[in-house]
């Protein structure tokens, strides 16, 4: 679509993206995670330096892998949960190890996992609940409704099961079922999983041009030449054209060719464009303020990607 000329950039429908990169939103918590943290939490032993050291007992493997999940200890804890797998398999130690590796985000090793842990320990809500957190996380979203309304079906009125099952719901378009979902989360645990603040089309338009016009005007000018796109979430092509694929959850996402690799000769036949996904949005921006400023964060983060800085260079600078 073309961009009208003026001193910032349009708000438009998308055109058709290429490669870009992204600003992903909040990471959801594992529910293995959530609840073992909970159990886990008066637990004082010190685990600093915590090896293998020979022990052989499977409990007592498994207990010092949570341990060390405690302490954020990653290797020693999927090390030690492994190992007491391989001994004896427990679900303590099943649901040691997924937390470890859902934790780093490790969610196309943790589905084989899950699967197999599904099976053995068939009435743990936490397992079922976490495979379907990350079929989500990888964009299997049809297989990710499944298990999720095999965990309904265990505990309807579950605040996370409800919360991740509105957002695979969400991706086929149909929101007024998917704001279902989130209000009966949000009845369970409302400090969890407040219902999102919605805002029509207008309001976040207006929030993004409030936002644009906050930047310091060497940003402005180098959007000049780049079309601000709104959309309700990122479409699945963009999502999954990356391997791994892309975060469902992401705020933003610049899709073009980064100033510093343009020759003065180049005239990219689709403009560049920088995507903002409102639903993602709004589930983390309960006020008009907070959206203002969100998206403002969103905008210097996709800007700095259109300037040529990688993720490193962003964090360094604030723009997670």
């Amino acid at each position: 679509m073309q961009r009208t000329s003026g001193t910032r950039p349009p708000v438009v429908e998308a055109p058709a993206s290429r490669g870009g990169t992204a600003r992903p939103g909040p990471t959801v918590l594992s529910e293995t995670l959530r609840r073992c943290r909970v159990a886990y939490a008066t637990v004082a032993t010190d685990v600093r330096g915590l090896r293998l050291r020979g022990t052989v007992d499977p409990e007592e493997l498994a207990r010092r892998a949570w341990l060390a999940v405690e302490a954020e200890q990653w290797g020693s804890a999927e090390k030690l949960a492994r190992k007491a797998l391989e001994s004896a398999p427990s679900l303590p130690a099943a649901e040691a190890l997924i937390a470890t590796l859902l934790a780093q985000e490790r969610y196309h090793e943790a589905i084989p996992h899950l699967r197999r842990f599904a099976v053995m320990f068939p009435a743990d809500l936490a397992l079922i609940t976490d495979l379907g957190l990350s079929l989500f996380q990888v964009c299997e979203f049809e297989q990710s409704r499944a298990v999720l309304a095999r965990a309904l079906t265990m505990s309807p009125r579950d605040a996370h099961v409800n919360y991740l099952m509105g957002l695979c719901v969400e991706r086929t378009g149909d929101f007024r079922a998917a704001d279902r979902y989130f209000r009966r989360a949000a009845r369970s645990a409302p400090h969890e999983f407040p219902f999102p603040t919605r805002f029509s089309r207008a309001e976040f338009d207006t929030a993004v041009r409030t936002a644009l016009r906050g930047l310091p005007p060497e940003i402005r000018d180098a959007l000049e030449t780049v079309a601000i796109c709104v959309e309700d979430l990122p479409s699945n092509d963009d999502l999954r054209r990356d391997d791994p694929p892309l975060d469902p959850g992401l705020f933003g996402l610049y899709t073009g060719v980064p100033l510093i690799e343009h020759s003065g000769q180049d005239l990219p036949e689709v403009p560049d464009s920088i995507h903002l996904y409102q639903r993602n949005l709004e589930r983390h921006c309960p006020t008009p303020n907070a959206l203002v400023r969100e998206v403002r964060t969103t905008l210097l983060h996709e800007v700095g990607h259109h300037l040529g800085l990688d993720e490193d260079e962003l964090a360094q600078r604030g723009l997670e």
